[in-house]
């Protein structure tokens, strides 16, 4: 599939209302328009970002997924999901996302939820969700938090304790998430 530019510059992207606190589904698919933010053609949803945000952090959540294009794999792929901020020129805002950080939904025979979590930098007037086309099929491996549980094994159980483990995956062009926007622990101000 041949994409195309959905527009000329930053000023022309589609803009979807600003999300208040809370959280908003994000689907990135073939489907999403493309645009090229100095890395290649990558999908995007963009939301307005008011001045009132600016003391919020942003959340990032992709859930694992074991199967792309419906087929079913013993490899885990999420989607290589960043954010983008723009001025109300269109010039990027520097930001910095900090390390992504696995977490158990449910036992461990669930999916894990990555989650990436950056503060709404001063100036933002748009937050651009989008992909990092430079990670697109690179492995990643992130430390992972899971549950204690009890598994059967051979007539006996063996119980295993929680803790921090890695957690390895693949990066991918496409992919649903959810982004949160919530105000900032202010024991980290």
């Amino acid at each position: 599939m041949l994409f195309r530019s959905c527009c000329k510059s930053t000023l022309e992207l589609p803009v979807s209302a600003r999300p208040e606190k809370g959280e908003v589904r994000v689907l990135l698919s073939p489907r999403s328009p493309h645009f090229d933010f100095g890395e290649g053609l990558a999908p995007f949803m963009a939301f307005e970002v008011s001045p009132e945000m600016e003391d919020m952090v942003v959340e990032l959540r992709a859930q694992t997924q074991d199967y792309v294009l419906g087929l079913s794999s013993t490899t885990w792929y999420v989607p290589a999901v960043t954010l983008i901020f723009l001025d109300s020129q269109g010039r990027i805002v520097p930001s910095t996302i900090g390390q992504p950080l696995g977490r158990r939904v449910g036992s461990m025979l669930k999916p894990l939820r990555i989650v990436k979590t950056t503060s709404i930098p001063i100036n933002a007037r748009r937050m651009v969700v989008t992909t990092d086309q430079r990670k697109f099929g690179q492995v990643e491996q992130v430390p992972a938090e899971t549950p204690g549980f009890t598994m059967p094994v051979a007539g006996t159980f063996i119980n295993y304790e929680a803790g921090i483990v890695p957690f390895t995956f693949h990066n991918a062009a496409y992919g649903e998430l959810e982004v949160l926007i919530r105000a900032r622990d202010p024991s980290k101000r």
